[in-house]
């Protein structure tokens, strides 16, 4: 009886280990694929942030000509404005 006791114990340890070294194995692809999705993550945000300190910085060398513009069309819906009071008045 212990005998059989022993084998059934042998086997099911064998089993149990192969199947917990097929785990791990795909276990570690998984997370070689999930570190490779992070490293690609991360030099995208790397150049994202970059893409966005050019903007801003073309903004700031170009924020004088969008306040010209701006004042510009604000003048022009002003005078806009009058004239088309100007002109329903008459």
């Amino acid at each position: 009886m212990t005998n059989i006791f022993f084998a059934i114990t042998a086997v099911s340890s064998v089993i149990t280990t192969t199947l917990l070294i097929v785990a791990l194995y795909f276990l570690i692809k998984i997370l070689k694929k999930g570190k490779n999705v992070v490293d690609t993550v991360s030099r995208e945000t790397e150049l994202i942030i970059e893409d966005v300190e050019e903007v801003r910085s073309s903004v700031k060398r170009h924020a004088k000509t969008v306040k010209e513009f701006a004042t510009v069309a604000f003048i022009k819906k002003t005078i806009d404005m009058f004239l088309k009071n100007e002109s329903r008045k008459k």
